[in-house]
């Protein structure tokens, strides 16, 4: 998914001029991730553990106030974590 999210990043800077930072490319992979696990379980399914990922805009925050955003990933099968925040 992040291979895709990055080729998805790489023709949008190509030839729409967009670009988002790398939290947002992480975290659009990580919604990906978590639509196409969730197509992949039954409907029916009484044992069914997914994944929790929120898909939400970012917003700026009002004039004179400050905003922390921060977003983590944690695979299943890797004994490693990924962290990243941003303040504006």
């Amino acid at each position: 998914m992040v291979m895709w999210q990055l080729w998805e990043e790489r023709n949008s800077r190509l030839w729409d001029g967009n670009s988002n930072t790398h939290v947002e490319i992480i975290h659009a992979a990580a919604c990906n991730y978590s639509e196409w696990d969730k197509a992949q379980k039954p409907r029916n399914s009484t044992c069914y553990s997914s994944v929790v990922v929120s898909c939400l805009a970012w917003h700026p925050p009002p004039v004179g106030r400050r905003k922390l955003n921060v977003d983590a990933l944690f695979p299943r099968f890797v004994a490693i974590g990924y962290w990243d925040g941003s303040t504006r």
